[in-house]
């Protein structure tokens, strides 16, 4: 390695809870039913993608402020739409996906309260 070359995090493996898959199943259910399939299948792919990149850059991710142990990254396809906050868990040798919540979501509460 080069003097002065950033050191690339280590792979983990990504674990998706039942709570966060259902999340996915039910932002997929959101765009059928109020765009379109064709848009639900995009968002899903767009939305897996950041959360497979989390494998390599969980270190970016902002603490949770109500839960500091945990971390979120907020997932936008565009600057100024909304999106979704990924919550997630750094293990010794994984990345725990914990939930997934809309942007205009009292997101920290609900995360809180468990749901």
């Amino acid at each position: 390695m080069a003097h002065g070359m950033a050191r690339k995090p280590p792979r983990l493996k990504l674990n998706i809870t039942a709570a966060a898959q259902n999340d996915i199943n039910r932002i997929w259910e959101w765009h059928v039913e109020n765009r379109s399939r064709r848009q639900a299948e995009t968002y899903e792919n767009f939305l897996i993608s950041q959360i497979e990149k989390l494998a390599t850059t969980h270190s970016d991710g902002r603490p949770v402020s109500v839960a500091p142990e945990y971390q979120f990254i907020t997932a936008r396809r565009s600057t100024r739409g909304h999106g979704h906050h990924v919550i997630y868990a750094v293990q010794q040798n994984s990345v725990e996906i914990l939930r997934i919540y809309h942007t205009r979501q009292n997101w920290e509460n609900r995360f809180l309260e468990g749901r």
